[in-house]
């Protein structure tokens, strides 16, 4: 599935190298326990990553996204490489504790380049074996995490700690 970058809430275009997204409600309003409603039902994924290098959450509580209630994924891995994904809730409330949910928590998907072709996510790092670092990835409606094929070298440590 193709889509336009423009459905997700945070979008890291190719060139955005080492972006840092942290401390962020994603989907949630301030209360962090209710799904935004918007106008426009064009939001489809909560952080879609092109990029590579970004960290997304980090093992501080202040470092921390809550990314919850999209009709997609909560974080797409669109072909980006090296990138990290620590210390989040995915699927929960700000708590960690009740389901607000996505459909898949974090998804992987390759993207097309006319130029050199096909790019797959490669050498991400969903979690780690520091403390604190792995994610919450709960009360999704189908995945927790769907690796497809195509996407090689991806590190998965310690979720739902």
């Amino acid at each position: 599935m193709d889509q336009d970058p423009s459905l997700s809430q945070i979008s890291l275009d190719v060139t955005a190298t080492g972006a840092v997204i942290q401390g962020n409600y994603i989907g949630l309003g301030l209360n962090g326990l209710t799904k935004i409603e918007t106008e426009s039902s064009s939001i489809y994924d909560g952080i879609e990553l092109w990029s590579s290098e970004a960290l997304v959450g980090g093992p501080s509580e202040a470092a921390r996204n809550i990314i919850s209630g999209h009709p997609g994924a909560g974080i797409l891995l669109r072909g980006g490489e090296h990138n990290t994904i620590q210390g989040n809730y995915i699927g929960t409330d700000a708590s960690g504790r009740y389901k607000v949910g996505n459909e898949i928590g974090i998804d992987t998907e390759r993207y097309y380049n006319s130029l050199d072709g096909y790019h797959y996510p490669t050498a991400n790092m969903i979690g780690g074996n520091a403390s604190d670092t792995g994610n919450i990835i709960a009360g999704n409606e189908s995945y927790g995490i769907r690796l497809k094929a195509g996407a090689t070298q991806n590190l998965i440590y310690s979720n739902n700690r």
